[in-house]
């Protein structure tokens, strides 16, 4: 009697450290989720939001960009030209697609230039990495360029010297 409930006790144990695991799994799947979803928050009011959601070495990964700076003061610097620059800025998320340690997102953004007082949108897509809780790195690409060539921007090529 005694083999048979030490048995069943030790399936017990068994069982329920496989359903936690199981659970830290859908959780942490559900964190990050719940992470990614705090981003429009954080370009279209808070911009400290990247503070709680940004590794404090993260490697950013932009298009038109130098890719030497980490971290979340890159994301409130980035935020703070835009507000400088544009009104009514938002940014939308239109599609997420998740897997365990990252997240890829389809998004839009339009605001209003506050100089020419034109609007201004565009599309782009962002895949995160998380380790931990946090943003670790990320890569975006986004179609600015052809917004800016539509507003009268051009690229001009390196001059020889």
């Amino acid at each position: 009697m005694k083999k048979i409930f030490l048995i069943m006790i030790l399936i017990s144990v068994l069982a329920s450290s496989i359903l936690a695991n199981n659970k830290e799994d859908i959780m942490s799947k559900k964190t990050n989720l719940e992470i990614v979803k705090l981003i429009p928050d954080m370009y279209n009011k808070n911009p400290e939001i990247a503070d709680e959601i940004f590794d404090k070495n993260c490697l950013h990964h932009i298009n038109g960009s130098l890719e030497n700076e980490k971290g979340p003061e890159v994301n409130k610097k980035s935020i703070s030209l835009i507000h400088q620059q544009f009104s009514n800025s938002e940014t939308t998320f239109i599609e997420i697609i998740s897997n365990k340690d990252s997240i890829a997102v389809r998004w839009s953004w339009k605001a209003i230039n506050k100089l020419t007082k034109k609007e201004w949108k565009f599309n782009g897509n962002t895949i995160f990495h998380f380790e931990n809780g946090k943003i670790v790195e990320y890569w975006a690409i986004d179609d600015r360029y052809r917004e800016m060539q539509k507003h009268g921007f051009t690229i001009m090529p390196p001059q020889k010297n």
